[in-house]
């Protein structure tokens, strides 16, 4: 800026203090000016630099000649970059390392660091660089390597255990270095088969991951891990073992490298397998007894159980192993399980035997007949409990009916109406039964009711009586008499008697009355309050309704635009990576960006999918069968002191659904459940078939039928009401900032919903949650063929090496590409060029036809985004495709709605963001069926 001080008079005004301390730095401090002038060398900057064979002041060229060989692509190296700024050419480098030839013959490794430093105009005035020696470091690992290959050689070659040795990358142990003899036999491959083979790919398919198993080893957490899985064998068989690995640190404690050791268990699985079939075939022996067994420890641990108790209980007995025998019984009887369990303890020749209340599986309770005794009494480690015992709930019940029958002909017989009257010929009271008459006696006998009782109940009694004369048939009356309580209410029953007689059976029915009243009452205020709430519920609904509407609104707003955002960034920075392939950091750095880039389409399809603007591919397929698929890629990227639990129904379920998007639930339900877990712990997943009639449907808001219902549970920290209320409104998050979208709950409410279910919470704090989800069964004549769904923007962009492997072109293939926006235009050209094609870009649709018509050729395809102005893709699609049927024509768009289905006869549309491997496939696939 005008009149700052030049960085050399700038330095010379420094307090001495800030020279003092720049000199203290162990590392090497260098300032220079806009012009790459030296200003100020720290004595540690000119101390490294000097004992690699550098002088500051001296001409750089001789030094940067060294790394001329190290040029890629016609430019620089970052090598070369950091050798010439560190002399004070070239542009700004981070923590890259340069080898310098040193004074003593010996190399001297240095990380270099260049930040520019600007005035307060943000004007350039020179530069600042960080020197750090890392020729220990280096030196180490040659060391290390040097001791392994001279102590070990000898171990290594003739070790009967499989090893090798694998470099270790971040976040994951990397490919194989070298493996010994006993690798190659264990697997039938040959060492140079094995050298530079990606560690994970030795892992068989089936227990591979998805995301690395590795990261405490290599992130310096830990030194030491082992796990069971296959090895893949070269004939595609797998090899099971316990692999254990070892990290090597330097002297930094950074990891230097992994030794990894493979012991063959695939004779113990054998024995285990063999172990299982003897326990179904001892199961088979009580498949028809009408007694359930149970085995327990001594501490209630239960270890076998008989078939039966799916039939008598409903629980499965596979999954009954590993729970307490206590949980089954009713809380009242405990105190009496627990008490002949002592006395069994003291004396193992003791059995106990008689009736005890057990829960079943719809959550009831039976009652069960038998008896309890000790197994291996002699041994105190064998010890335990055998109950054999059948339900005898039926027999009880039919007995307490008989008894219960009898007592209430006991009771009628006794108290046979609260007042028994007998009138004879002429209507006057001959007799009477009971107490509580509201007159006395002597004046009942031979009077007629007008002579006793009061006119308007004597008018009721007498109009009754009056009936049975003349029908001949009982008839009944009510009518009310004062009280010293008040007015009370009577029903009174005449029956016609031989001899002209009528007995009359008198019932107090106040209480009765007042109840009826009350209850008549409350269900008017009932009714009154379910009108109110249903009201508010719909208000409700129409609320979310509203919110979600305008939600969809946005997401399909911003959709196309921000696909197209996404997909420039994921294709420039497949560009950098391939230009960076050599620098580790930059790599990474450019995996960070392709990470958020996946992250922000990851977000995009939430949003549209709570918006129902995503489109889906419902296909019908098997819940059992495509959970076990999903978890068994989840359970160990859940992480360590976790452990997933599938409970499969007893019989194939199948729905109708997006594979994709069921996957989606299902992963965001178990990574919620692990969140609510941090210290670890066993997640349940049940699979069942549920009922839902008119009430408990209407409950939830659903059509009453057959359902497929799949519950997560964790013995989490569980939620508050309020927490649950508000769990499936978007944005709505409970995790820290930065670690959650709050649309995860809300997605998958939208995919079951849309799908005709219904998903519950069901949580208490520490106590942990179940998250439920319904979905609507599918014909039993579906397929049962499992589907391992894949996510859209994992298929899209995870795992893809943009530098290798991509379809190629043939010499004479030109691709016209439409769209209007210039960097997609740019990057796509790029794509195609790379692989061979000839690109052709045009950013106005409405001059296509007239470029078409001007080549001397025609193009082999025309690339095109649907949402354009002027002319939109499926306009151009459908004019190319009647003036030149041989042009092939390929569709773009980042719409939802653009997805569903084919276009113009069957013109494919890819969605946005595209990969480059996924768009030329594409290319392909449409050049080769235009050719045919």
């Amino acid at each position: 800026m005008p009149g700052a001080l030049p960085m050399r008079e700038v330095m010379g005004a420094a307090p001495p203090e800030l020279t003092q301390a720049l000199e203290a730095l162990s590392d090497g401090i260098v300032i220079r000016d806009r012009d790459d002038g030296l200003v100020y060398a720290s004595a540690s900057a000119r101390a490294l630099l000097h004992a690699g064979g550098v002088d500051l002041d001296s001409d750089p060229s001789g030094v940067v000649a060294e790394y001329e060989s190290a040029e890629d692509d016609g430019g620089r190296s970052p090598v070369v970059t950091a050798a010439q700024r560190l002399l004070g050419a070239g542009p700004p480098v981070r923590d890259v390392v340069v080898g310098l030839p040193g004074t003593d013959g010996e190399k001297r490794w240095i990380s270099v660091t260049t930040d520019p430093i600007s005035d307060e105009q943000g004007e350039p005035r020179g530069s600042v660089t960080l020197l750090h020696d890392v020729t220990d470091r280096y030196a180490f690992a040659r060391a290390v390597m040097a001791d392994v290959a001279s102590r070990f050689d000898v171990i290594w070659k003739e070790a009967p255990l499989g090893m090798a040795l694998v470099s270790v990358e971040v976040g994951a142990v990397g490919d194989i270095v070298t493996a010994n003899a006993a690798l190659e036999r264990l697997l039938d491959r040959r060492a140079d088969e094995l050298r530079g083979c990606a560690h994970q790919a030795l892992i068989h398919p089936v227990d591979r991951l998805e995301t690395p198993m590795f990261t405490p080893l290599t992130d310096g957490s830990t030194r030491h891990a082992e796990w069971d899985h296959r090895l893949l064998h070269s004939d595609g068989s797998g090899v099971w073992v316990r692999e254990i690995v070892m990290t090597v640190v330097d002297p930094h404690g950074r990891p230097a490298f992994a030794v990894c050791v493979f012991l063959d268990t695939t004779q113990q699985h054998a024995d285990l397998e063999q172990r299982l079939r003897s326990d179904e075939r001892l199961a088979t022996l009580f498949e028809h007894s009408e007694e359930v067994i149970v085995a327990y420890e001594d501490q209630g641990e239960i270890t076998w159980v008989s078939p039966t108790i799916e039939r008598v209980l409903g629980f499965p007995a596979d999954e009954q192993v590993g729970h307490s025998i206590l949980e089954y019984f009713h809380p009242d009887e405990l105190e009496r399980a627990s008490a002949e369990a002592e006395k069994m303890r003291r004396d193992p020749t003791y059995s106990a035997s008689g009736k005890i209340r057990v829960r079943n599986a719809q959550g009831s309770y039976v009652v069960m007949e038998g008896s309890v005794f000790v197994v291996g009494r002699d041994d105190p480690l064998e010890k335990g409990f055998i109950l054999i015992a059948r339900d005898v709930t039926d027999r009880l019940r039919a007995q307490e009916a008989a008894e219960q029958s009898r007592a209430e002909l006991e009771a009628q017989v006794t108290a046979f109406g609260d007042l028994y009257f007998l009138f004879d010929r002429a209507d006057r009271y001959l007799g009477f039964v009971g107490e509580g008459t509201f007159v006395p006696p002597e004046r009942f006998l031979g009077r007629t009711q007008s002579e006793v009782l009061p006119e308007p109940a004597a008018r009721a009694l007498n109009a009754a009586l009056a009936r049975v004369r003349v029908t001949d048939k009982e008839a009944r009356a009510e009518y009310e008499l004062p009280s010293d309580d008040g007015v009370h209410s009577y029903e009174a029953r005449f029956a016609p008697l031989p001899e002209g007689h009528v007995a009359c059976t008198v019932r107090d029915v106040t209480e009765r009355k007042r109840a009826t009243e009350r209850l008549v009452e409350r269900e008017r205020r009932l009714e009154s309050l379910q009108v109110r709430r249903a009201n508010e519920r719909l208000e409700a609904q129409l609320q979310h309704a509203q919110r979600m509407e305008s939600l969809g609104r946005l997401a399909g707003g911003v959709a196309h635009d921000f696909n197209n955002l996404l997909g420039i960034i994921l294709n420039y920075a497949g560009f950098v990576e391939k230009a960076v392939v050599a620098d580790e950091q930059a790599v990474n750095d450019v995996a960070q960006i392709r990470a958020a880039a996946e992250r922000g389409a990851a977000l995009v399809s939430h949003l549209m999918v709570i918006g129902r603007r995503e489109s889906t591919e419902p296909r019908v397929f098997d819940v059992n069968d495509t959970v076990e698929g999903i978890i068994e890629r989840l359970e160990r990227p859940v992480g360590p002191g976790h452990e997933l639990v599938v409970h499969r129904s007893g019989e194939p379920l199948h729905v109708r659904i997006d594979p994709n998007q069921f996957e989606q639930v299902v992963i965001n339900l178990v990574l919620n459940a692990r969140h609510a877990t941090p210290d670890g712990g066993t997640v349940n997943i049940r699979i069942r078939r549920v009922f839902l009639g008119a009430a408990e449907a209407a409950a939830r808001e659903m059509a009453r039928g057959e359902y497929a219902a799949l519950d997560v549970e964790d013995p989490g920290v569980g939620m508050t009401p309020e927490v649950v209320e508000q769990a499936f409104e978007p944005f709505f998050t409970t995790r820290p900032d930065g670690e959650g979208s709050g649309l995860g709950l809300a997605s998958a409410y939208g995919i079951v919903d849309r799908a005709g279910g219904h998903i519950t919470i069901d949580s208490e704090p520490t106590v942990g949650t179940t998250v439920s989800l319904y979905l609507p069964v599918a014909g039993e004549s579906a397929s049962a063929e499992p589907i391992y769904a894949v996510s859209r923007v994992a298929d899209a962009w995870a795992g893809v090496e943009t530098h290798a492997g991509l379809p190629e072109a043939a010499v004479s293939d030109v691709v016209v590409v439409v769209d209007d926006e210039e960097a997609i235009l740019e990057s796509t050209e790029r794509i195609l060029e790379t692989a061979g094609y000839r690109a052709v870009t045009v950013s106005d649709p409405m001059t296509v036809l007239g470029l078409v018509q001007s080549m001397p050729t025609p193009p082999s395809l025309v690339l095109s985004d649907i949402r354009m102005p002027g002319m939109n893709g499926s306009e151009l699609a459908a004019k190319l495709r009647a003036q030149y049927p041989e042009i092939g024509v390929l569709l773009m768009s980042g719409y939802a709605e653009d997805l569903e289905g084919s276009w113009n006869d069957g013109v494919t549309v890819l969605a946005k963001p595209v990969s480059d491997r996924t768009l030329l496939g594409a290319v392909r696939t449409a050049i080769e069926e235009r050719d045919t």
